[in-house]
C-alpha cells in the first residue's frame, strides 16, 4: 500500500512539474532593439509577445487561438481562423529580439519569428518563419508566413546597390507565397497584371495501353504546358483552394534579377523553385515571376511560368528575360 501511493505522489509531482514546465515554455516574450519611441515599442513587444503566446496555449489545448482583444485588427482575426484551420502552429523559442523594418505601406514589421506548422508531413515544411505587421499605434495588422532570408541565392543590381527595391521585391515575394498558403484568391488576383500571361504545366495522364506512336512522340515528358490568361488562372486556382484542407507552398533557391535593358530599368525577374504541398497533390518545380516595379507600392506580374523539375537538366532550362519580348514601359 505505502509503494502504491509513493508512486501515485510520484505521478503527481511529475505532472505537476512537466504542466509549470509547458506553462513556461509557453510564454513568449518579443523584444524590438531599434526603436526610440519608448511608448510604441512597448505596445509592439506587448502585442507581439501576447498574440505568440496564445498561439502556444492553442496548440497545446487543441483549441482555436483567444486573442486578447485590442492586440490585433479585425482583418488579422479572420485570417489567423484560416490559417487555424489549416495548421495549428506553435513558437517554440521563448525569447526573441528582432529590428523592425518598415515595410512599403509605411506599416512596421518584426519578421525571422521561428514557427512549427503541425500539420505538415514533412521537416522541410514544418518548420517556417512568420512576420508581424504593425498599423501606426502598434496594434498587429498582419500575420505573413515569410521566406527565409537563406533561400535566396543571390541578388544581382546595378552599379548601386538599391536596398530599398530589393527589401519591397522580397516583401512581394512573401506577401505571394502567404496568399496562396492561406487560399485568398482576391489578394492573387491583385498580384497580377490584367493582361498577364500565365504558364502551367499539366501532368499528361497516359492510358495503360496508350499508342506506341504517342510514346515515341513524347519520350520521357510527363507534364504538357498551358498558356492561360489572369481569368482563366484564377477560376481554376479557386476550385484547387475548395479541394485542399491544406496548402503550404515554399519557395527556395530564389533568385532576383534586375532586367539588363536600361529602357527597362522598372522590370525585374524572381526565378525560384516552388515546393506545393496541398491535401490533394504535391509537386516541385521552377517558378519564373516577370515583375513591374514601375509603382513600388503596387508591384505587378507581366509573366508567371511553372515548370517541373524533372524536365530542368540545367538552369539555363528555366524561362527568363531572353523567353519573352517585352515592350519598353
Amino acid at each position: 500500500m505505502r509503494t502504491r501511493k509513493f508512486y501515485l505522489a510520484l505521478c503527481i509531482f511529475f505532472a505537476l512539474v512537466a504542466h509549470t514546465l509547458w506553462a513556461q515554455d509557453e510564454e513568449v516574450t518579443v523584444s524590438i532593439t531599434n526603436m526610440n519611441n519608448e511608448s510604441l515599442k512597448q505596445t509592439m513587444e506587448n502585442n507581439a509577445s501576447l498574440l505568440l503566446t496564445a498561439f502556444n496555449k492553442a496548440a497545446r489545448t487543441g483549441k482555436k487561438p483567444v486573442i486578447p482583444s485590442g492586440i490585433v485588427t479585425k482583418g488579422v482575426k479572420n485570417k489567423l481562423q484560416d490559417l487555424w484551420s489549416m495548421s495549428a502552429m506553435a513558437c517554440k523559442t521563448s525569447v526573441i529580439q528582432e529590428k523592425y523594418l518598415t515595410t512599403y505601406e509605411k506599416e512596421y514589421q518584426i519578421r525571422n519569428i521561428p514557427m512549427v506548422m503541425y500539420a505538415a508531413d514533412s521537416d522541410s515544411t514544418k518548420y517556417e518563419e512568420i512576420a508581424l505587421n504593425f498599423a501606426p499605434d502598434g496594434m498587429i495588422s498582419d500575420v505573413i508566413i515569410t521566406v527565409k532570408e537563406h533561400q535566396y541565392k543571390h541578388v544581382e543590381w546595378e552599379a548601386v546597390l538599391d536596398i530599398e527595391q530589393e527589401q519591397r521585391i522580397k516583401e512581394f515575394i512573401d506577401l505571394f507565397r502567404d496568399a496562396y498558403n492561406c487560399k485568398d484568391i482576391n489578394i492573387l488576383g491583385a498580384f497580377f497584371s490584367n493582361n498577364a500571361l500565365i504558364i502551367t504545366g499539366r501532368r499528361i495522364q497516359e492510358k495503360p495501353n496508350s499508342d506506341e506512336m504517342l510514346k515515341k512522340a513524347l519520350p520521357g515528358k510527363k507534364y504538357e504546358n498551358q498558356v492561360q490568361s489572369k481569368s482563366q488562372y484564377l477560376t481554376r486556382l479557386k476550385d484547387i483552394f475548395k479541394k485542399n484542407d491544406y496548402i503550404n507552398v515554399v519557395f527556395d533557391s530564389i533568385e532576383i534579377v534586375k532586367h539588363p535593358n536600361p529602357e527597362l530599368k522598372y522590370v525585374y525577374s524572381a526565378t525560384m523553385k516552388q515546393h506545393w504541398n496541398s491535401s490533394t497533390y504535391k509537386d516541385v518545380g521552377y517558378l519564373f515571376l516577370l515583375i513591374n516595379c514601375v509603382n513600388k507600392n503596387k508591384m505587378e506580374i507581366f509573366v508567371r511560368t511553372w515548370q517541373p523539375e524533372e524536365e530542368i537538366d540545367s538552369y539555363d532550362d528555366i524561362f527568363g528575360f531572353s523567353t519573352f519580348k517585352i515592350e519598353v514601359l
